[in-house]
């Protein structure tokens, strides 16, 4: 292609368009497939085309046009740096009423003076050279770092647990019937003298209820690690993390094979896992998964937050997270109508409530903002987490009720918090 190709050649707004995509799925590949950056990827370049043919509209020339949308597109996705930056300064509940109006208007007046800037066609050429340049030079570094860590997970290994290794001597399944296990995490529960301390919430009668079912309460009870990840491993596979501390993508490949799965399937359980958001690829030999369908990925949430459409993106967010909540809780809730006398069953399912973002109260209705915790009060947060887990309590306990009274031999139930 000679240079003259190059000059006239206005591939940069679908270059600089792509590569806030990219960027996003190099630092998150541990936690996602390659494959859900593929609609975003989609989406970002429509959006590129329609606003260049707009530009194109309003501008003399097609190099010029091709210089106003790569700029633009990289001041919209420059958008949630600003946002972050005046959180607070404006509307506290709705800054963005006041922060997009703003950006864009620095947008249009940046497409308006360029519009008006008589250049020559040698001029415009090389701009457009300079930008087809950045955009080669951007998406290239970003695909190396993307390729570096698909290479590197590609080359992850499970860490070592030495409850594993005694795996092999477990004793021959009874002759008995075995009971079902239901192991349900709720994410971010805290303990009741934390709530009252720090909340201020009186959680006894929850607890009361459940010792009075039978559960033995464990009150003064605390996580040894801050994150999912990490409590789960140390739960399913019977044994406290090793130092030095494997890497988060080592963790996830050690949950594929716990040692709490093993010992199911050497007794014969039939194994369900439910997610309310995450760890569906990680559980893959679980013989049933269930998952709430959703289209707004964490992977689509992230990248399009930093653009003007945060607040859309957002509200479509919670949408989903409730919908995600109510899907895990009600699929959870008829798991043991799925009860054989002759299968025993294991069900592990990962609740992420009352963990933020707190998208249910405690009558079941939802909340209005996605951010409860970074744009309202710290009392409003916390009657917000609060009510959440009310709504958790509720439902828990009308789990319960239903698992004790299928089937005749008592099951195993475990209601548990991966971290506060």
């Amino acid at each position: 292609m000679s240079a003259a190709d190059r000059s006239s050649l206005q591939a940069h707004p679908f270059l600089i368009v792509s590569y806030p995509i990219l960027q996003v799925m190099s630092v998150n590949l541990h936690e996602c497939a390659l494959t859900v950056m593929i609609l975003p990827l989609l989406a970002a370049n429509l959006f590129a085309a329609f606003l260049l043919w707009v530009m194109s509209k309003l501008m003399d020339k097609g190099e010029k046009a091709a210089i106003a949308t790569s700029l633009s597109l990289f001041l919209l996705f420059l958008y949630g740096l600003f946002a972050d930056a005046t959180v607070g300064l404006f509307v506290p509940y709705h800054y963005h009423l006041v922060t997009i109006p703003i950006w864009l208007l620095l947008i249009g007046l940046l497409c308006k003076l360029l519009a008006g800037y008589e250049a020559e066609n040698k001029k415009l050429a090389t701009f457009t050279s300079f930008f087809n340049s950045l955009g080669c030079f951007l998406v290239a570094i970003v695909s190396v770092l993307l390729l570096n860590e698909v290479y590197k997970v590609s080359q992850v290994q499970s860490p070592t647990f030495a409850s594993k290794t005694h795996l092999q001597n477990l004793p021959e399944k009874p002759s008995s019937a075995l009971p079902d296990v239901y192991y349900i995490i709720l994410d971010g529960y805290s303990r009741n003298d934390v709530l009252r301390k720090q909340m201020g919430f009186d959680n006894s009668k929850f607890t009361k209820e459940l010792e009075r079912q039978g559960f033995y309460v464990a009150r003064s009870s605390h996580s040894n690690y801050h994150s999912t990840v990490f409590s789960l491993n140390a739960s399913l596979n019977l044994d406290y993390i090793s130092s030095p501390t494997p890497s988060y993508l080592a963790l996830l490949k050690s949950l594929e094979d716990s040692a709490v799965f093993r010992v199911f399937k050497h007794y014969g359980y039939k194994t369900e896992f439910h997610s309310s958001g995450g760890f569906e690829d990680v559980f893959h030999r679980y013989d049933n998964i269930y998952r709430t369908d959703i289209w707004m990925t964490n992977f689509s949430f992230i990248t399009f937050h930093r653009s003007p459409l945060r607040p859309l993106v957002e509200h479509l967010k919670l949408r989903t997270k409730q919908k995600q909540t109510r899907g895990v809780l009600n699929n959870v809730l008829a798991s043991p109508d799925r009860h054989s006398p002759d299968i025993p069953r294991f069900v592990l399912a990962h609740i992420l409530a009352p963990h933020t973002p707190y998208v249910l109260k405690a009558d079941g209705s939802t909340v209005d903002s996605y951010h409860i915790t970074k744009t309202h009060t710290e009392k409003e947060a916390y009657e917000a987490y609060t009510s959440y887990m009310q709504y958790v309590n509720d439902w828990a306990l009308k789990f319960v009720k239903k698992v004790k009274s299928i089937g005749k031999v008592a099951p195993v139930i475990i209601l548990q918090a991966d971290h506060g």
